[in-house]
């Protein structure tokens, strides 16, 4: 996942090339966009992530499996948003 991030932002910086073109391009509000959505996807993965350790330590905690199939269903969801959102951007010019 980091190298991931860390490939988007030499991308974004190499697409986007200012902090006006961030908020004055279409280009720019689409990243902002997706990038909102990867925190999201992150801070919803680490919940999963410490989700499970607590089921794993707690056999037979039925709440905490209805919590997992809930955060689930919505990091799917936020990820096909997210696969819309990169497609998008292929369709707007760069900031540059």
């Amino acid at each position: 996942m980091a190298l991931l991030f860390v490939a988007g932002l030499g991308l974004s910086i190499s697409y986007v090339g200012s902090w006006n073109a961030i908020y004055g391009t279409a280009y720019g509000v689409m990243l902002s966009t997706k990038l909102i959505f990867f925190g999201c996807l992150t801070l919803l993965g680490a919940a999963n992530y410490f989700l499970v350790r607590t089921i794993r330590e707690h056999r037979g905690d039925h709440e905490g499996i209805i919590s997992l199939t809930r955060f689930a269903e919505v990091e799917i969801g936020i990820g096909l948003t997210v696969i819309l959102t990169a497609a998008s951007l292929t369709s707007q010019p760069p900031g540059v």
